[in-house]
């Protein structure tokens, strides 16, 4: 995994200033700004890797809440639990070859997905072995995976799954009973609680008939709820209370709009971060009334809950249902359709090399020295002077990055543009302290960034550090590749169709032989700086 696809943050700064510069370097004689520090004698403390280590873990949890999987403590296997397993499948009738395709080690499997990659991919559901209806073949881990649920880590499992009537990767396995030794090697959860963001879809309904009894849990009621009411309606018979509750004058024509106009269903993954409270949650309610049935459910949980309608809610369209009962059946979909094994703090788009803690942060303390070391070196780097040309054009940026960002918040919008505004609005929201504060604020910005890049430009230099041409193309061809596999991704988040709008989107090939050229720059820092030992305990 490339360096700056984890620590992109290093290079974020300096690619604005890159993408003004023209093709190749932008400074033929960088030292003529800067004065780099005698490289040999740099020193990276190791108080230093353990700080950055304990950030890179902190970073990695927080952007994946929902998406880390932690071991179970008693490794019994349940619903939504993510297994690592080695398996070999027996059968009679086929050939020794097919068999070999039947086995394999370290395999990933999350229960309840129904997707997850695996070697043999359908079993049937049919009572008869005929080839027919398509509709009645399911894939392989409806079977396969429920039988593993109630085992636990280090059992050898025996699994009996079929192939369907019409598979047709291999027609000698069709309809072909496969028994299966599973031994479990480790099992990891992702258990919700309310620093979380879950992916989940719903259903909603006001009819109790149609919710299933055994997924509905029992109403939570928060004491701001117990202590709302008043005390006259709650010394009332139960008896009166319903003859209230049963009075129509002040009930409107509910014909007008149906129920399901007014609470859809959500039918696709949506992603609810729990930490917002007070966003929206089925059309009406909010992550607040949500969060206390959240806590401690877990991938693939399916439940229903239970949420009224407030009394007094403002809003005339829904006047129906104010005081009624909304039952939400909530299915937590899980974070991907495929997720990875992710040990402690390793995110699921860690490579499986990295399956333990150990591991993982033998591997990130390797990209930690890397970077440490070239902070080190920037840190101790003179500035003579900043390049009027580069200055100026990054001064600007800076003024109206953050200038947009100070119009957002006013606005509360997500982003917006200059282009947005007249010159006499952005006079009414903008006051003079703000602009002060603005370009302070892009003074900084801007000389960390032009400094940034005339500090690599230097070392690239100093090192030697060259990309040909042939190389560029052969690390774009591995860019396009790595593309090519998130393409779906990349559509779905940023509308991006090939991988010449991706290169364009990144800051153009200006951007890319700079990144290449700054990998290269870390890979060889560490030969020429003192790493200090850890001291003795």
């Amino acid at each position: 995994m490339r360096t700056t696809k984890i620590l992109a943050a290093i290079l974020a700064i300096v690619m604005l200033v890159g993408t003004l510069a023209s093709c190749g370097s932008a400074y033929k004689t960088p030292n003529e700004f800067i004065t780099l520090p005698e490289l040999g004698k740099i020193t990276v403390k190791y108080a230093d890797l353990v700080d950055k280590l304990k950030e890179q873990k902190e970073e990695i949890l927080e952007g994946s809440k929902g998406q880390v999987f932690e071991p179970v403590a008693d490794g019994v296997i349940q619903n939504g639990d993510q297994v690592y397993f080695d398996y070999t499948g027996t059968a009679t009738g086929i050939s020794e070859d097919l068999l070999n395709t039947l086995k394999g080690e370290g395999t990933y499997l999350t229960i309840g997905s129904e997707s997850s990659s695996f070697p043999v991919d359908y079993t049937n559901k049919n009572d008869n072995k005929t080839d027919n209806d398509a509709g009645d073949t399911t894939v392989l881990q409806e079977g396969f995976e429920k039988q593993l649920i109630g085992h636990k880590v280090g059992d050898k499992v025996e699994i009996k799954a079929t192939f369907a009537n019409n598979y047709t990767t291999n027609a000698e396995l069709k309809n072909v009973e496969v028994t299966y030794t599973v031994t479990v090697k480790a099992v990891a959860r992702i258990t919700v609680n309310n620093n979380f963001t879950v992916k989940l879809t719903y259903t909603v309904t006001d009819d109790i008939t149609k919710i299933d009894e055994d997924k509905l849990l029992p109403v939570i009621t928060t004491p701001a709820t117990e202590t709302s009411a008043k005390p006259e309606e709650e010394s009332k018979p139960e008896a009166q209370a319903d003859t209230t509750a049963a009075d129509t004058t002040k009930t409107p024509d509910t014909t007008a709009t149906p129920f399901n106009k007014l609470f859809p269903d959500v039918t696709s993954a949506t992603s609810f971060d729990l930490t917002d409270k007070t966003k929206t949650f089925g059309t009406i309610f909010t992550i607040g009334d949500l969060i206390p049935y959240m806590e401690g459910k877990h991938l693939y949980d399916e439940f229903t809950i239970q949420l009224t309608v407030p009394e007094d809610y403002k809003d005339d369209k829904y006047a129906a249902y104010r005081g009624k009962t909304i039952y939400y059946t909530i299915d937590l979909t899980g974070t991907s359709s495929t997720p990875e094994w992710t040990d402690y703090f390793v995110n699921k788009y860690t490579s499986k090399e990295y399956e333990t803690v150990a591991k993982y942060e033998e591997y990130l303390n390797g990209e930690n020295k890397k970077t440490l070391a070239y902070d080190a070196i920037y840190e101790a780097t003179n500035v003579l002077s900043y390049p009027k040309k580069e200055w100026e054009d990054s001064y600007k940026n800076y003024v109206e990055q953050y200038l947009c960002d100070h119009l957002a918040d006013v606005d509360d919008k997500q982003s917006v543009s200059l282009s947005d505004y007249t010159p006499s609005e952005i006079k009414e929201k903008v006051k003079d302290s703000d602009y002060q504060k603005i370009w302070d604020k892009a003074t900084v910005s801007a000389r960390d960034a032009v400094k940034q890049r005339l500090v690599m430009e230097a070392l690239f230099l100093e090192l030697g550090i060259e990309i040909s041409r042939s190389e560029y193309k052969e690390l774009m061809a591995e860019e396009e590749e790595e593309f090519n596999a998130n393409l779906y991704y990349y559509y779905i988040y940023y509308q991006i169709v090939d991988f010449d709008q991706y290169v364009n989107y990144n800051g153009g090939k200006e951007y890319f032989e700079l990144m290449f050229k700054y990998d290269k720059l870390l890979e060889k820092l560490p030969e020429i700086v003192i790493y200090e030992e850890k001291p003795a305990e």
